[in-house]
């Protein structure tokens, strides 16, 4: 059966919490699609695999999958799932390694400080900066001689100002040499990741540079303590954990969190989609964050266990298609150029593919993934990143961005059986993207079917400080391999103009309330997947008809550029009621109905009442909830919503005066309809239905 609708996010299981990869996708929704499209050991086939989440789910469903990445961290981080996990052996291994870390940290004099209590000499665990990164402000430490601090999640940690010994320490780190092997190759030629700018404050063009010299000694050594390992399958986890480490002992890259917020002035994090330098900073030491990324709520010893109960240690896996088709194997991991797949798997193969391409120049994927790699390509030369074939947009180079999408997809229409479904998650602002996506499906013979508007959940930070923002959720794009030859006809700009203009128009219409931009893009975008494209038209397209309308015939309250601008349109008059106003009678009606109910009953009824193209602020949803229910917090029910004794009250009185106006009517000799919200509600000894005739009632639309 489709799904037509949007799907709810659940909370993600351990095993995806500890995986830090760039962009991961809702496993419980991807899950729900794989099952829905597919059956027991069909073959499900995602062309950018990324973190692997389509090859798991499939997986653990009962399929066989084809997963696919020119990043080599895709291939990394899913053998990390595939090797077999010994705990006593791993513990064993992990904890001798812990104590020889601690050990060399005291051999510094920069990792360590005097505290200023009772002068015993103790391990530093942050160090905070200003004038990025030039002056030493503030010292945190640990001291366990010291009486613990009350009511703090750390009781131990301490804050101390840098004394005259600290200031002497960190000033010799410029001259100290490290004596252990790191990445010292330069960074990628990328100007429009690397900006002149980054790379004037790193101070030096290469890798090394993004750590600083005091982590970075640390970090050298435990990588090439962790490579001595001769157990191959300790090795590739505890790489995976040293990896994570990684991203937050940036240093430069990283800045303080609030610390109005619980202890986060001792966090930071790389939350950002690209290469900073900031001005306050915030150094972590490497081996409490290695530490962490094995023992810790998300780290790998829970990854580990958790895999084990998904998805078990017995998956046969490949990196040869032959192995994987003559001897059917369950997995078939490869690290190909995207346009080449078509050349290495077979033809009429694959079941159904479900994958998420690159967004043009979005995420710099390659890019950040490259910090890792970096340290890699010391093992291995084929975890070097292939910046050259990377599927996206440089020097709005638009062309080449469309030739590889066309080939992709064309090779993809071959291997996909013939009428099976293909579904891809696409998000970009950028109108020529969009354009460019729908002409590769089109010249590669696939039929339109549906485009869902997908909330997802968990949000990165430019959501966090923004709540219309739309740039963690996605589209889903459904199309049918029916192999047509002929294709869709391009529509002009101008056609594309006016359908913009009509349907921002109708959505306000529609919505009879003001709307916020992103929400607004969202209703455009769903009818223009319908209407067709146009490669002439140019990124910022949407944009550009709305401002024109300013003051003619919309009208913006708040900065016309900005996410949270609420349009509407100028001097009309409404015939519907308000979307919000809608919205809140769904959630109060089943909730009335239900007496209690779960979230995810609610978001569904929300989701698939209203049609594709008007979608409500689904994040406004918990606090509609909260005017009609109360969180129950014990029992069998816990965490679903129960009816408020207000609201009961309220909807009894509703039921009896419905009741009352029904009985009046059958008296004078009326037909009797009753709303089908309200027709199992009790009145008297029976239910208002019991009032309605058997009329055949039928209203147009």
């Amino acid at each position: 059966m489709d799904i037509d609708f949007p799907l709810l996010e659940t909370t993600r299981p351990p095993m995806y919490k500890g995986d830090k990869y760039v962009g991961k996708k809702p496993h419980n929704i991807w899950s729900q699609y794989i099952e829905s499209y597919t059956s027991e050991k069909d073959i499900v086939l995602d062309i950018f695999g990324g973190s692997g989440v389509c090859a798991i789910e499939s997986l653990i469903l009962g399929r066989r999958a084809i997963t696919n990445d020119l990043n080599p961290m895709h291939r990394f981080g899913l053998e990390v799932f595939l090797k077999k996990f010994e705990e006593d052996k791993f513990l064993d291994t992990y904890k001798k390694l812990l104590k020889n870390f601690k050990a060399k940290a005291k051999e510094y004099k920069f990792f360590n400080t005097k505290c200023t209590r009772c002068s015993n000499e103790s391990p530093i665990i942050k160090t905070n900066w200003d004038d990025k990164g030039n002056t030493l402000k503030i010292i945190g430490y640990e001291c366990k001689v010291c009486p613990p601090i009350p009511r703090v999640r750390n009781k131990y940690w301490y804050e101390k100002r840098p004394d005259s010994q600290d200031l002497l320490n960190f000033s010799e780190i410029a001259n100290f040499q490290i004596p252990y092997w790191h990445p010292t190759k330069d960074l990628p030629a990328l100007p429009e990741i690397f900006s002149t700018t980054f790379l004037r404050d790193l101070g030096e063009n290469k890798y090394s540079s993004l750590w600083s010299k005091q982590n970075l000694l640390i970090l050298s050594y435990e990588f090439n303590e962790i490579l001595k390992i001769d157990n191959e399958n300790i090795k590739h986890h505890l790489l995976f954990a040293f990896l994570k480490s990684l991203r937050l002992c940036f240093g430069k890259q990283n800045d303080p969190r609030d610390p109005e917020r619980g202890n986060r002035d001792w966090a930071t994090s790389w939350g950002r989609s690209g290469f900073a330098i900031f001005r306050r900073q915030i150094h972590l030491n490497p081996i409490l964050q290695f530490e962490r990324a094995v023992e810790g709520t998300q780290g790998l010893i829970k990854i580990l266990k958790n895999k084990t109960e998904r998805l078990g240690d017995n998956i046969s896996y490949t990196y040869d298609p032959n192995d994987f088709f003559e001897n059917k194997k369950q997995l078939l991991i490869l690290t190909n150029d995207c346009t080449t797949l078509d050349n290495l798997i077979l033809e009429n193969s694959v079941d159904f593919i479900l994958t998420d391409p690159p967004y043009g120049a979005t995420v710099p994927y390659f890019s950040m993934e490259s910090v890792y790699t970096c340290w890699l390509e010391k093992i291995d030369q084929n975890y070097r990143m292939d910046f050259d074939n990377e599927l996206a947009i440089r020097n709005r180079n638009y062309e080449e961005y469309q030739s590889k999408f066309m080939r992709t997809f064309n090779g993809a229409s071959k291997i996909l059986k013939k009428d099976k479904k293909i579904v891809v998650t696409f998000h970009s602002q950028d109108l020529k993207i969009w354009s460019l996506l729908h002409k590769s499906f089109d010249y590669s013979g696939f039929s339109k079917e549906k485009i869902i508007f997908q909330p997802n959940m968990r949000s990165g930070e430019t959501v966090a400080a923004n709540k219309y923002s739309q740039t963690s959720n996605d589209f889903y794009f459904r199309y049918k391999n029916e192999r047509k030859d002929n294709l869709d006809n391009e529509v002009s700009s101008n056609q594309i103009e006016n359908i913009v203009l009509r349907e921002a128009k109708e959505l306000l219409k529609e919505a009879a309330e003001p709307m916020p931009k992103p929400l607004l893009f969202v209703g455009i975008i769903n009818k223009l997947f319908y209407f067709g494209y146009s490669l002439q038209v140019s990124n910022n397209l949407i944009d550009q008809v709305l401002f024109r309308e300013i003051d003619t015939t919309l009208e913006v309250e708040g900065n016309k550029r900005s996410d949270d601008s609420m349009w509407s349109l100028k001097n009309y008059e409404y015939d519907h009621i308000p979307l919000s106003q809608r919205t809140e009678t769904i959630v109060r009606d089943i909730i009335v109905r239900e007496n209690i109910v779960s979230f995810d009953e609610i978001y569904k009824k929300v989701m698939t009442t209203f049609s594709d193209h008007l979608t409500p602020f689904y994040r406004s949803l918990p606090n509609i909830i909260e005017k009609f229910g109360e969180r129950i917090t014990t029992g069998e029910n816990k965490g679903k919503w129960k009816l408020k004794i207000r609201v009961r009250n309220e909807a009894s009185e509703h039921d009896l005066q419905i009741g009352k106006l029904a009985e009046v009517g059958k008296k004078l000799g009326f037909n009797i309809w009753i709303g089908r919200n309200e027709q199992g509600h009790v009145y008297k000894e029976g239910r208002l239905s019991d009032y309605i005739n058997p009329i055949n009632l039928e209203i147009e639309n």
